[in-house]
């Protein structure tokens, strides 16, 4: 390629643009000072807002509200994670029906249906009370859904449980050792 192909003008034909780039540094840190020092709670969600809705429209113009939802899912995402670590992990609790919901709630926060038919608050932390399926797949009547999650959770136990034994047989240690997790 030739090198013209990557001239462009931005300015006159004077501009020298390294003429102006200590302004632009100094103009930098003082916007950088006022931003972390003198703006109060609503000024600073509301520069936040503005700067995550200019990305938004910088990556996807023809729907923000796609990527606002993203961002939205991710960051729901990560606080369910982090819960159920500090419950499972942490604090020692066995995985349970409240946990599950709970963390689903988490998940779900402000995160209405993609079909517009419900909103979060009608769906967050509770079971389906509505049939659902995936092409030909249907999934469990709704009034099956408390039963299985119980049945899944004995299961997930009894998994866990057959873990640990193995791991006891072959670290060599005695079976009647109990670990909590």
């Amino acid at each position: 390629m030739d090198h013209d192909s990557y001239d462009y003008k931005i300015a006159h034909d004077d501009f020298d643009p390294d003429s102006i780039y200590p302004e632009i540094i100094t103009l930098g840190n003082q916007l950088s000072e006022i931003l972390t020092n003198h703006l109060t709670s609503p000024q600073e969600a509301a520069i936040d807002d503005f700067i995550l809705q200019t990305l938004a429209r910088m990556v996807l113009p023809a729907d923000t509200s796609a990527v606002l939802r993203s961002r939205r899912e991710i960051i729901q995402h990560a606080k369910a994670a982090a819960f159920m670590i500090d419950q499972l992990c942490i604090h020692n609790q066995s995985l349970s029906e409240a946990i599950i919901l709970e963390t689903h709630q988490i998940l779900t926060h402000k995160i209405d249906a993609i079909d517009g038919t419900r909103t979060w608050q009608e769906y967050s932390g509770t079971y389906r009370t509505y049939e659902v399926s995936a092409g030909f797949h249907a999934f469990p009547a709704p009034c099956l859904v408390p039963s299985l999650m119980k049945a899944l959770i004995r299961e997930f136990e009894s998994d866990l449980n057959e873990a640990i034994k193995t791991l006891l047989i072959l670290l060599h240690l005695p079976r009647n050792i109990s670990i909590t997790l």
